[in-house]
């Protein structure tokens, strides 16, 4: 908790010079990051079979992590979402091109 004599916590962490590494609130210009930051775990959750395990951990994570912390987890459920929805779409027009191709050869 920082103290109330600060006004802005880039101010705080000024007066710190022990902290390297500063996790600021959701802020507009931080939705980008963090979605960009979560893709490649969205990427593992899409994996069929193995994907609905971890997926859930980790909206329980968030859940947890917004209930301490207040950081808006629904920007990293926003991450992990489009992840998922990247390798589906991959898988879906895999296995369609594999079945074009199976026609194909099945007719001649």
């Amino acid at each position: 908790m920082r103290p109330p004599f600060f006004n802005d916590i880039e101010e705080y962490q000024m007066k710190k010079p022990w902290t390297f590494l500063k996790h600021v609130r959701y802020s507009g210009s931080d939705y980008q990051h963090r979605v960009l930051m979560h893709i490649p775990i969205g990427l593992l959750t899409g994996i069929p079979f193995i994907g609905r395990p971890l997926q859930r951990t980790f909206h329980l994570y968030e859940k947890n992590e917004d209930r301490h912390t207040k950081d808006q987890a629904w920007v990293d459920l926003a991450g992990e979402l489009i992840g998922n929805i990247i390798i589906e779409l991959t898988i879906i027009g895999l296995l369609t091109w594999l079945i074009i191709w199976l026609v194909g050869v099945v007719k001649c």
